[in-house]
């Protein structure tokens, strides 16, 4: 039903469930507060209801936004008389309601100059009685707004059918307004348990503005809240909730969007929404306002160009992009609608909230699907660190190269669930080529090594052929191995990229250390041989030249025959600590001794050692009792430690062995005033071969041997040394008989 020549006829028209628009030609008349029913009147024209004054023009004269009208309006209702109501959302600026000449409605003051004027914007249904031919009268006055005239189209109805509709919106967008506020207060909450995650912020603060814009938008309910917020405050609050909004929003999608957003693009986007916002701030709204449009041709370039780049993610297949894009599409369709609906050049209404929610919507389940993967993502590094830490502390132990690759690799083949398909290349650094190595349960021997024609030297860094996976160990520029598997997906590769990194830089640095242990094991081993067969050579010359002795001179054949046996002892000893030191595990013979029998023997074996080197020995003896104890062992702990002394006392010193007890403990002290041990000698001095290339002459495992017979017993060792002042190790026994 539409107005025409400014009459509108409802008498034959149902009013009871949907109000009526009432759009269409009303009287107008410029520069004009016409009275009621004036019968001294001529319409100056007719005009378009809703529509701005701004560049129309009436009767061949031109309008503009500052100025005042009357516009009026004949209803022809039934006769019956019922209870009517016209709903007014907001006119630029001011305006009065008559009806058959009674005032029934105001906002603000209405005045022929701005200083007369007082501008309102409160939406408003006004009741009212009535029947037959209806009049509705509109004085209109605007001098403060860019825009002036009627905007917003005024509804006509039963007064409880408006009355209804008022509270239905008020209710929706204090809904909107509250839900929009509590998922901002949800999103900031994330950030400050999350401080890393910005998004969460960026969108809780573009929440919490956009619930203030649905405040002073609308129903402006906002006026519920503080009644007395003057009009030029809430245009204030109208426009700086979209040049704050806006590139806070656009903030947020540059984080989010960071690989495509240009930030140049968005650095003059947010620059030109300061500078707007400042214009709002600082100058009146009849200036600011006149902006507003440019602005929204800025805000319309910016919505464009963002959906351009979502739509670049979209086909790169990045995580969220297409729901995103969705979101916006409907935002931006939503914004481009309240923009001409503002601009009253279409008349469809508001879609700000429809929009929103589903932008937020969108975005909301974008960063609630990212945060779960990061979450997941953490929990799953989580169980990858254990297991990298539980394969680091196996490869610690591997004493292998074979077995330490098998540790490694077992961990990255479980977490690509990798069952068959699988084998090891093993760069050999002699024959500058690879080997292959086949996976067996437990061991790795030499016959399941085959060679094969591969030529991996070029690796350097993993390699994904369709679903083979080609994955390099390396040491600097050089392979040490090569993992080859099948069927992996790329998108497990990178979800276990970081892992599997992880493993082959442990397993790269176990892979080193075993090497080099190797390398001085058996520098060690050969320089240890050659002392053994040195002080072997030794021997059997002092042995044979005391036969030679005894052949010439049968005489003193008793003193001879007491240095071959001492000459003997010593090869023995030493056969006997070669054999200890092969043994994983000493057996002991344990037998009862009273301490002062071991005080003897020991000084018995010092006299025998000592006896051609200008040594003072001496052994005490502080407390008797009894001990179980492997003698033949404990001696050559004893001449070990002898031995050792002697060699640091070539030229003299002294040398004691003090026995004592205290509670249930024995307690063994070797000490000399020799020239002690050197600091960087003490921390492998029980390492088999320790001190091999050190001062120390031997076959590098007295000490070591020392160490094993005195732990078979259930004892320790330990020991002090001073340079210049000499050594003590002390053996400790318990003393249970």
């Amino acid at each position: 039903m539409k107005i025409e020549s400014g009459t509108l006829d409802l008498r034959v028209r149902n009013l009871e469930s949907s109000p009526l628009l009432l759009n269409g030609s009303w009287e107008f008349y410029w520069n004009q507060f016409v009275p009621a029913f004036s019968q001294n009147r001529s319409p100056v024209d007719y005009f378009p209801m809703p529509g701005f004054w701004n560049e129309k023009s009436v009767a061949q004269q031109a309008l503009n936004s500052q100025g005042y009208a009357s516009y009026r309006l004949k209803i022809l209702l039934p006769e019956e008389r019922s209870l009517y109501a016209v709903s007014i959302i907001d006119l630029e600026s001011a305006y009065i309601l008559f009806v058959n000449g009674d005032v029934v409605g105001k906002n603000g003051t209405v005045g022929t100059s701005r200083e007369k004027e007082i501008p309102e914007w409160r939406p408003a249904v006004y009741p009212f009685e009535a029947s037959g031919d209806t009049e509705l009268l509109l004085h209109v006055s605007n001098f403060h707004h860019q825009l002036g005239g009627i905007w917003q189209g005024i509804s006509f109805g039963k007064a409880e059918s408006l009355l209804s509709d008022q509270r239905n919106s008020i209710a929706l967008e204090l809904f909107v307004a509250g839900s929009i506020f509590m998922i901002g207060v949800y999103h900031c909450l994330i950030f400050f348990v999350r401080r890393r995650e910005l998004t969460f912020l960026q969108l809780g603060l573009f929440c919490f503005i956009m619930s203030v814009r649905s405040l002073v938008t609308g129903q402006r309910y906002i006026l519920q809240i503080l009644p007395d917020l003057s009009w030029e405050s809430l245009v204030r609050l109208d426009y700086l909730s979209v040049y704050v909004g806006a590139p806070v929003l656009h903030w947020y999608l540059f984080t989010l969007f960071k690989k495509y957003y240009n930030r140049y693009v968005f650095g003059v986007f947010a620059s030109v929404s300061g500078f707007f916002s400042a214009l709002v701030l600082f100058l009146d709204p009849l200036i600011f306002t006149r902006f507003a449009t440019i602005y929204h041709l800025v805000l319309l370039s910016c919505s464009i160009y963002f959906l351009y780049i979502n739509f670049i993610a979209v086909l790169r297949k990045e995580t969220g992009a297409a729901v995103l894009w969705i979101g916006w599409i409907a935002s931006t369709l939503s914004n481009v609608n309240d923009i001409l609906y503002t601009s009253s050049i279409i008349h469809s209404g508001y879609f700000f909230a429809i929009g929103l929610h589903i932008f937020l919507l969108t975005h909301s389940y974008y960063l609630a699907v990212r945060y779960a993967n990061t979450f997941n993502l953490s929990e799953r590094l989580g169980q990858r660190m254990e297991s990298l830490l539980t394969i680091t502390r196996n490869l610690n132990r591997s004493n292998t190269r074979e077995t330490a690759i098998w540790t490694a690799f077992s961990g990255i083949l479980e977490a690509f669930n990798i069952r068959s398909g699988y084998c090891v290349f093993l760069f050999q650094p002699d024959s500058e080529k690879f080997i292959r190595l086949l996976p067996e349960p437990n061991s790795l021997p030499e016959a399941t090594l085959s060679d094969v024609n591969m030529e991996l030297s070029s690796l350097s860094e993993l390699e994904l052929l369709g679903t083979r996976l080609r994955l390099p160990v390396l040491r600097g520029n050089e392979i040490l191995c090569v993992l080859q598997c099948e069927g992996i997906k790329i998108e497990d590769l990178e979800r276990e990229k970081l892992y599997i990194t992880g493993v082959c830089e442990s397993l790269s640095v176990v892979l080193d250390n075993i090497d080099k242990i190797r390398a001085e094991a058996l520098a060690s081993i050969g320089q240890a041989a050659s002392e053994i067969v040195h002080d072997i050579n030794h021997h059997c010359q002092v042995i044979g030249i005391q036969v030679r002795t005894a052949l010439q001179e049968p005489q003193s054949a008793g003193g001879i025959l007491e240095q071959i046996e001492r000459e003997a002892l010593y090869m023995r000893n030493m056969a006997l600590d070669i054999l200890d030191f092969a043994r994983e595990r000493i057996i002991v013979r344990l037998e009862t001794h009273t301490l002062s029998e071991i005080a003897k023997r020991i000084e018995t074996d010092l006299s025998d050692q000592l006896k051609e080197i200008p040594i003072e020995y001496k052994v005490v003896l502080r407390e008797e009792g009894l001990v179980r104890m492997d003698m033949d062992r404990f001696r050559r702990v004893v001449l070990n430690l002898t031995r050792n002394a002697a060699a640091a006392m070539q030229s003299g010193g002294f040398f004691q062995v003090i026995i004592d007890r205290e509670d249930n403990r024995l307690y063994f002290i070797f000490q000399d005033n020799g020239p002690g041990i050197k600091p960087e000698l003490r921390g492998k001095l029980f390492q088999p071969f320790g001190l091999i290339g050190g001062d120390q002459k031997g076959s590098g495992l007295g000490l070591a041997v020392v160490r094993r017979i005195v732990l078979a017993h259930g004892g320790e060792i330990h020991f002090y040394s001073e340079l210049g002042k000499g050594s003590r190790f002390t053996i400790e026994l318990p003393a249970n008989v």
